[in-house]
């Protein structure tokens, strides 16, 4: 979802049936266009419940770096996601979603509410772990204050002390075999 010119799928188109969903409106820095897309493009948002994605076929639907693009408190707009997701994919089959996250060095954190969202919707396969704890957590991998200078900053226009820490927050679920209503 949203992976515009995804090296991940460039790799596995010739092992996998590879599909990939983006509008290429350039949301959050993203692609406009593609060339020479080797998979299946659906130019659409995931959550519009496109019928050119077919009903329980993926083994998986993975994001990286592009769920923190919808709007950040639209519950509405966070469950039809969820929703198409589980939709598409098939009884048994996998969803990852990583967001992208921002640990202020004031202490705070920034993450778009589809990431806790999701949690509380989903039997997900690990657990959310609370703001205050990740922060605290010298374990943790956050992108360098070099990366950042040559990636995102270009993007954000504020130094790394003002823009933070970004790292991912990752949401894995399994869909179930049985559907509730």
């Amino acid at each position: 979802m949203g992976g515009g010119n995804s090296r991940i799928l460039r790799h596995l188109y010739n092992r996998y049936d590879c599909w990939n969903i983006d509008k290429l409106e350039g949301v959050g820095f993203g692609p406009k266009g593609l060339k020479d897309a080797p998979y299946k493009l659906i130019r659409d948002y995931m959550g519009n419940f496109n019928k050119e994605l077919p009903d329980n076929y993926f083994d998986l639907v993975f994001s990286i770096s592009a769920l923190e693009h919808v709007p950040p408190n639209d519950q509405k707009i966070h469950g039809d996601i969820i929703d198409d997701i589980n939709r598409v994919l098939k009884p048994d089959a996998y969803s990852l979603q990583l967001l992208d996250i921002v640990i202020r060095f004031d202490g705070g954190a920034w993450i778009n509410g589809i990431g806790p969202r999701m949690f509380e919707r989903m039997d997900t396969l690990n657990s959310f772990i609370p703001y205050g704890e990740v922060v605290d957590d010298p374990d943790l991998y956050c992108m360098s204050e070099k990366a950042y200078l040559n990636y995102i900053f270009k993007f954000a226009k504020k130094s790394y002390r003002e823009f933070g820490r970004m790292t991912s927050m990752n949401i894995l679920w399994q869909k179930s075999v049985v559907e509730i209503d």
